[in-house]
């Protein structure tokens, strides 16, 4: 009777402090939020592992707004923020990769996922004057070209006619440097 009571008893504890199985419908602790663009985003095979493929895949978040999860196209930049530096997410605007189609997106309940054409200039850059800058480090600075797609379920894609080109600076796997090449036709 006693070893009866001692196992219903431990039963209880157990069920009240939590040492149950975890039920299958509990969402994982941390789940990342990822736009539908970002998923729809390929990461084409010529992209170089290292500084590219780190690029690569900052670019495949922070340029692929999602209407359904971001109220502005810079939403996006915020979902790849720990990517950045925290004085470049500072510097940062909303305004940064505005999308001129943005209103007719939301309406539609549409996204943006990108296609690279190039990366190129993926070699070490010593900092340019070490006495004017604190910093020790090496940085590696890429400019990066994608077009964005415009999609929207039950319309066409749409891709925009200018490519897009980001000149990114990596530093320590950080990056610390963001700003939108101007391009003609």
């Amino acid at each position: 009777m006693m070893a009866r009571l001692s196992i219903i008893c431990l039963a209880l504890v157990m069920l009240l402090s939590g040492c149950s199985q975890p039920s299958a419908q509990e969402p994982p602790a941390s789940t990342a939020v990822r736009s539908r663009g970002c998923d729809a985003t390929l990461i084409p095979d010529w992209v170089k592992p290292g500084p590219q493929r780190q690029i690569a895949e900052f670019v495949a978040t922070a340029a692929t707004p999602d209407t359904r999860i971001d109220q502005i196209p810079s939403d996006a930049l915020k979902r790849a923020a720990d990517q950045l530096s925290p004085e470049l997410a500072d510097e940062l605007g909303d305004s940064f990769g505005w999308i001129g189609e943005w209103e007719r997106l939301k309406q539609r309940q549409g996204y943006v996922s990108v296609e690279f054409s190039n990366i190129i200039g993926d070699e070490l850059q010593a900092a340019p004057n070490p006495t004017v800058s604190s910093r020790t480090d090496e940085s590696i600075e890429l400019e990066v070209f994608f077009t964005r797609i415009l999609r929207a379920d039950g319309y066409r894609p749409t891709r925009e006619t200018q490519p897009v080109v980001w000149r990114i600076t990596l530093t320590d796997d950080q990056v610390t440097g963001l700003a939108t090449v101007t391009t003609t036709a």
